[in-house]
């Protein structure tokens, strides 16, 4: 597998790696650092060009994970390696806590140790889910939808694709909120919201 990115969150994630047994032949990708090492942790290599993760793909397996945040970078890389013939997959960590009754994750979830999902939930592509963010009873959380680590959802919430929500910020129930909106860290949103705004405070302005 590889993952796309090489620095901050992208090593983030071997630890969920680890927990899944999936660290045999794994690399990173970069294209746009210049002054990254050759290896990460001195151990997985870092590829830079596209041949060599067709080359990759083609001898090896051609699943990826998103090792980046930003809703639009995880959109804009999922669809450059699907291009290449690359298959987006999930990275749940075991430590998550996900229902067993009516939760939907559709490819490329971003789960970390001790995010939460609860009940009848569905979730689009590529989401990234931090520690301690929580979705709650009910919700629809759209593709690429970023949850900071903290950030609630509760319960019959509509998120709709490429939103960031903020570290603890928290979204109140039977809302919805449009696609690209940004809510800022520590916002409690009471009032649904139009695409494309940021949003920040309490109540979220």
């Amino acid at each position: 597998m590889i993952i796309v990115g090489a620095k901050g969150f992208a090593t983030e994630l071997l630890q969920v790696c680890f927990e899944l047994g999936k660290t045999d032949d794994l690399l990173f990708y970069d294209d746009m650092t210049t002054d990254l090492p050759m290896y990460v942790f001195d151990k997985f290599k870092i590829i830079r060009t596209e041949n060599e993760v067709r080359k990759y793909f083609d001898e090896k397996n051609n699943g990826f994970a998103l090792g980046l945040g930003n809703p639009f970078h995880r959109a804009k890389m999922t669809s450059i390696f699907e291009s290449w013939g690359g298959d987006l997959v999930s990275l749940i960590s075991p430590k998550a806590v996900i229902g067993n009754y009516g939760v939907s994750i559709q490819k490329g979830a971003t789960i970390l140790a001790n995010a939460v999902v609860t009940g009848g939930v569905t979730i689009g592509r590529g989401i990234l889910m931090y520690p301690n963010s929580i979705v709650t009873h009910d919700c629809a959380i759209g593709d690429f939808v970023e949850l900071s680590p903290g950030a609630t959802v509760l319960g019959h919430c509509v998120i709709e694709d490429s939103v960031h929500i903020g570290a603890n910020a928290t979204v109140l129930p039977k809302l919805r909120i449009s696609s690209r909106v940004v809510i800022g860290a520590g916002s409690v949103v009471t009032k649904c919201i139009s695409e494309g705004k940021v949003v920040k405070g309490i109540p979220a302005r």
